[in-house]
């Protein structure tokens, strides 16, 4: 079960119940990364599913946050 707080952003991949509160909210109100189901499944079919473990494999604003934090 998932919740919201009131102004508050919601991060999380598009999967599961994150779908329909995504829809809700309204994607200015949530954080989405991650591949979409259509990537992961071309990935699956050319082989590299081990991609993920790649810093590429994020979208390019949550690699943004994750480089500003190493700082």
């Amino acid at each position: 079960m998932k919740f919201m707080l009131n102004g508050a952003l919601t991060i999380g991949t598009m999967d599961g119940s994150n779908i329909e509160i995504f829809q809700e909210v309204g994607h200015s109100n949530a954080f989405v990364f991650g591949r979409t189901i259509e990537e992961v499944n071309y990935l699956r079919k050319t082989g590299q599913v081990n991609e993920a473990i790649n810093l590429t494999f994020f979208s390019k604003d949550l690699l943004l946050v994750i480089r500003r934090i190493k700082l």
